[in-house]
């Protein structure tokens, strides 16, 4: 993070289980998995004069029910920060209180002028030379006594402004810690005492549960707007000269970022054009403009003779546009805008190609992204090893599988982590996508509601092949001689009675596809950054129990998921639902060979229908784990992404890493119909 002259120390990502020793990246450019702590030595760090920016204890981050390790102590977590001026910056959301102690339960903030200051007695504390500003939501706090996150469960931006008058050569130190309404610290707890549950939650001593993210130190004391244009707020002047600010928050569904906040009144896309819905007949395209403008576009079989439009007269800044009565599997080159100019296209780079009749056995590649939405080096990198694998190939299209904009998912954090990340594919090839739980931090499913299904435009009537799911938590879409079934594992009832599984059989008793491939987030088999044999793990056990019968008696082929940060990938398998010890190599295993081509061989469908089950959840970031399910023939803790290529009646998977390196391969291969 960067503005101005300001350069930031560093940025630490909060996504869970991350220890700040161990991620700290003196670069600034941000959480990136590398040990970067040993950088640290003394004179490295602009701005700091010599000292050492490194948490003193190892302050770890908690979040979606992980149990800390057994006798974790969060106590004096302080960040030296020199005799320089600060600022520090991040998001915090506070759900709950563990404690009964009296008073604010919620995160506080405290600075001193030493770094061996011993407990704090007051919620906020100086000395020295040090003055100070606390910002919450942008907007200055008027005493110590509300210097705290209240317990709202909502998503709260906060500032520390250090600016020193007089640099004495006293240093200081940012202080994170819970206090109760008397001054006395209440971080002596252990956290092997508090009880784990399924939840969020950030735990800096007994009496806060929650969780941050975007934590940043920049070597300035930077103003109100500075702060207010970085956190995605814009700033008002108030008739009394005191400046206030109104700010973006997880739970908006349409929040206004840095790029839609121009004064200039010429219209502008800040996001997109990116394509949804693709069939053969018809194409969605959506963009989002800087100020309301009417909808037009104009496409064309040949970029330089786009003599087809379609208009809306409507003035908006979401546009969607559904082109009809389209050729099946062509190209069409296309451009967006008004019909006074064309904002986007009008060129080479702007083209989509309509979907192949349902099943015809076309060639199909199709890029499969899990726990993406890291918005840093490491997506990138996954990002650019799959456009070199690819080259100019065509891909035809692409799924998420949840945990698509970290942290949690608001419109903002979609910017960065899609949109900013691949604007060249999502121009070119329709996104299909799934829910994740941090996704669902800011969207609703039961509603409808919230940034994911504001910016998607997902199949609820069956208009892409399937049968009406009535909504877009859940659906379904065909592609050549494939059926995509996609499951909300997270914030839908799971239920074998309820309306998903009953809607899934249905819909699956109705397709004569050749292939059928179902993808959710939350996996049923796993052991990496999640346990599918937890009793935590709800989703991930519900899914097993609930959808993947269903799933096999219909035949599926294929099943991907995402949430635990790395790559795991089954045997060819059938009937296991209870936990990994319950699992029976001599019957459920259809065949235990690799599945590679010039190998054992691909797995062939015979009498017995199998299924291999791929997690795929490490194209942002790794986090390791035991990688031994038994289901598992292959598990990996790598960066990487899943290409799938389909051909008549041969599947062929690669994961391909961050580096470009295939790492592994398996094939599916159907008899051919009598």
């Amino acid at each position: 993070i960067s503005y101005a002259a300001a350069e930031a120390y560093y940025t630490v990502e909060a996504y869970g289980g991350i220890n700040f020793d161990t991620v700290i990246d003196a670069s600034g450019s941000g959480q990136d998995g590398i040990a970067d702590s040993s950088v640290f030595s003394p004179g490295t760090i602009p701005g700091v004069n010599g000292n050492s920016a490194v948490f003193s204890g190892g302050a770890d981050i908690y979040v979606a029910g992980e149990s800390p390790p057994s006798g974790s102590r969060f106590r004096n977590e302080t960040l030296d920060l020199g005799t320089s001026d600060y600022t520090i910056m991040m998001w915090v959301r506070a759900t709950g209180a563990y404690s009964s102690a009296t008073g604010p339960n919620g995160m506080v903030f405290v600075v001193s002028d030493s770094i061996n200051f011993g407990d704090p007695s007051l919620y906020l504390s100086e000395g020295g030379t040090i003055s100070y500003e606390v910002l919450q939501d942008n907007a200055k706090m008027s005493s110590a006594s509300n210097s705290y996150v209240p317990v709202d469960s909502e998503w709260h931006h906060v500032a520390i402004v250090v600016n020193r008058d007089n640099l004495g050569g006293n240093p200081s130190a940012i202080y994170l810690d819970t206090v109760n309404a008397t001054g006395a610290n209440v971080m002596e707890n252990t956290l092997n005492s508090l009880q784990p549950g399924p939840m969020e939650f950030w735990r800096w001593g007994r009496s806060l549960q929650g969780h941050g993210d975007d934590f940043a130190i920049f070597d300035q004391a930077l103003s109100q707007e500075q702060i207010a244009a970085l956190s995605g707020g814009t700033s008002t002047t108030s008739s009394t000269s005191s400046t206030t600010f109104s700010t973006t928050t997880s739970t908006s569904s349409t929040s206004t970022d840095s790029t839609t906040s121009s004064t200039s009144t010429l219209p502008a896309i800040v996001r997109g054009p990116y394509l949804q819905l693709n069939t053969p007949t018809n194409q969605t395209i959506r963009w989002r403009t800087n100020v309301p403008t009417e909808s037009h576009v104009v496409f064309g079989t040949t970029f330089d003779s786009l003599n087809e439009s379609f208009l809306d007269t409507n003035l908006t800044i979401e546009h969607a546009m559904t082109l009809t009565g389209l050729v099946a599997e062509t190209k069409y080159y296309y451009a967006t805008g008004t019909t006074l100019t064309n904002l986007a296209g009008n060129d080479m780079n702007h083209y989509f190609h309509t979907a192949p009749l349902p099943g015809e056995p076309n060639p199909t590649r199709i890029w499969v992204l899990g726990d993406s939405g890291t918005a840093n080096i490491n997506a990138e990198a996954v990002r650019n090893a799959y456009y070199t694998f690819n080259g100019t190939n065509l891909t035809d299209l692409w799924l998420m599988l949840g945990d698509n904009a970290y942290p949690a998912g608001t419109d903002l954090q979609y910017q960065a982590a899609v949109y900013d990340m691949y604007p060249a594919i999502l121009r070119n090839t329709t996104l299909w996508p799934t829910l994740g739980n941090h996704d669902a931090y800011s969207s609703d499913s039961p509603t409808q509601t919230g940034p994911y299904y504001d910016m998607f435009s997902l199949p609820t009537g069956g208009q892409a092949g399937g049968l009406a799911s009535g909504t877009e938590a859940y659906y379904s879409f065909d592609h050549a001689n494939i059926h995509f079934v996609c499951l909300d594992s997270d914030n839908t009832d799971r239920s074998t009675n309820g309306a998903m599984i009953t809607w899934m059989k249905n819909d699956l008793s109705a397709t004569t596809q050749d292939w059928i491939i179902a993808f959710w987030h939350h996996p049923p088999y796993s052991k990496g950054s999640h346990d599918s044999d937890s009793e935590f793990e709800l989703s991930l056990k519900e899914m097993r129990e609930c959808a993947l019968p269903i799933l096999e008696d219909a035949g599926v082929d294929l099943v991907l998921c995402g949430h635990s940060h790395s790559y795991e990938r089954s045997y060819y398998i059938n009937g296991h639902y209870e936990k990994s010890w319950m699992f029976n190599t001599n019957t459920m295993i259809i065949d235990a060979g690799d599945g590679r081509p010039g190998s054992d061989g691909p797995y062939t469908q015979q009498s017995s229908t199998g299924a291999v089950y791929v997690v795929a959840g490490s194209s942002g970031q790794t986090s390791g784990g035991g990688l031994n399910h038994p289901v598992m023939f292959f598990s990996l803790n790598q960066l990487g992404s899943l290409v799938l290529d389909i051909n008549g009646k041969i599947l062929q998977a690669r994961f391909i890493d961050q580096y470009g390196v295939v790492r592994d391969t398996f094939a599916i291969v159907k008899p051919p119909h009598n």
